[in-house]
């Protein structure tokens, strides 16, 4: 696992802690502890624009888990919206709400990350063909 897996992982768990305590003053002293320790987040490999061909698609992290979402970008501009929750990985183009051009099911129903980068990578690429491919017939027309 990677640095930004752990990461991932640990924002969950303090969403999590969060969530259930009952007491206010904690929850007060976890949210501190989640916004100082998102500060300190990992870069996701690649995910700076510099590292990119101004032709590739960039994928900008808008929620880390439950849901795991991008929004997509092309030169700058958003083309596509990424979203895993409750097992259903889902692109819309060119924003949320807009068409669904990808959609896969997962068999955990509860599934609202990646398990890890190899599988991210996985997707993305699927997902990159389709966007490009939705782009590419957007214009064409």
């Amino acid at each position: 696992m990677t640095d930004y897996d752990y990461y991932v992982g640990a924002m969950h768990d303090l969403d999590y802690a969060i969530s259930v305590s009952t007491n206010f003053k904690q929850r007060q002293a976890l949210s501190r502890v989640k916004d100082i320790f998102k500060k300190f987040r990992p870069n996701y490999p690649g995910e700076h624009e510099e590292d990119k061909p101004s032709n590739k698609l960039v994928f900008e992290n808008t929620c880390y888990a439950c849901p795991e979402q991008y929004d997509v970008k092309l030169n700058g501009q958003i083309v596509g919206y990424v979203r895993l929750r409750s097992g259903n990985l889902r692109v819309d183009c060119p924003d949320c709400g807009g068409e669904t051009i990808y959609e896969t099911y997962f068999e955990d129903p509860l599934k609202g990350a990646f398990d890890d980068d190899e599988e991210r990578q996985h997707y993305f690429s699927e997902i990159e063909k389709a966007i490009l491919k939705w782009h590419q017939n957007r214009h064409v027309q």
